[in-house]
C-alpha cells in the first residue's frame, strides 16, 4: 500500500482487479449526456489545485532525444507518410509561382475594396489573432493560375471554408465578375 493513502489497494490486492467497470461499452442517453454536459459547466479548477500540479511539474523536463531517435522520427514522416505528400510530387511542385507576390495580392484586395467577397467583413473589422489582412483566394485552385479574374478576397473564416466541397466553391465564385 502507497504510503499517505489509507485504505488503498493497489494491483492484485484490490477487489475491483481485472474486473471491468459496470458501465463499460454502454453510452449514455442524449439526457444524461445533456445532465452531465449541465453539471461540468462553469467548473473552474481551484487555485489550491492548480498550484499543487503546478509544483509538481515544476523542473521537470523531457530528456533530450538521441541522434538516433530524432533520425527515427524523420524517417516516419517521409515520402507518402508525409502530410505534405500529394499524388508524389515534390513540394517544389507543389508551391506557389513566383509572380505570387505581395504586390499582387495587394491588387486583388484594394480591388474588392478590402472586403470579404463572400461575408462582406471590410479587412479593418479582422480580429484573427495575427492575421490583419484578407486572403487571396484562387477560384479554380490552380495556385500557378494568377489571373486576376481567378483570384478573390476572402477573410480568413471564410476561406477555410473554401476547403471542403470545392466543386461548390467554384460554381459559386465562377459566376461572379471579378475585374
Amino acid at each position: 500500500m502507497p504510503k499517505g493513502v489509507k485504505g488503498f489497494q493497489s494491483g492484485k490486492n484490490n477487489p475491483q482487479y481485472g474486473k471491468k467497470p459496470h458501465n463499460f461499452g454502454k453510452h449514455p442517453s442524449e439526457e444524461t449526456r445533456n445532465k452531465l454536459s449541465e453539471s461540468h459547466r462553469g467548473y473552474a479548477m481551484p487555485q489550491e489545485q492548480r498550484d499543487k500540479i503546478s509544483a509538481a511539474l515544476k523542473g521537470k523536463k523531457k530528456p533530450p532525444r538521441t541522434k538516433e531517435h530524432r533520425k527515427k522520427l524523420s524517417d516516419t514522416s517521409r515520402g507518402k507518410r508525409c502530410n505534405f505528400w500529394v499524388d508524389g510530387r515534390s513540394c517544389e511542385e507543389n508551391s506557389y509561382p513566383q509572380g505570387w507576390v505581395d504586390d499582387l495580392r495587394d491588387s486583388i484586395r484594394k480591388r474588392d475594396s478590402y472586403t470579404c467577397q463572400e461575408c462582406g467583413v471590410h479587412q479593418d473589422e479582422l480580429s484573427f489573432g495575427q492575421v490583419k489582412r484578407l486572403d487571396v483566394h484562387h477560384i479554380d485552385y490552380d495556385k500557378h493560375n494568377l489571373d486576376p479574374t481567378n483570384l478573390i478576397s476572402l477573410c480568413r473564416s471564410c476561406h477555410v471554408k473554401t476547403n471542403y466541397n470545392r466543386g461548390y466553391w467554384v460554381k459559386h465564385f465562377g459566376g461572379q465578375a471579378h475585374e
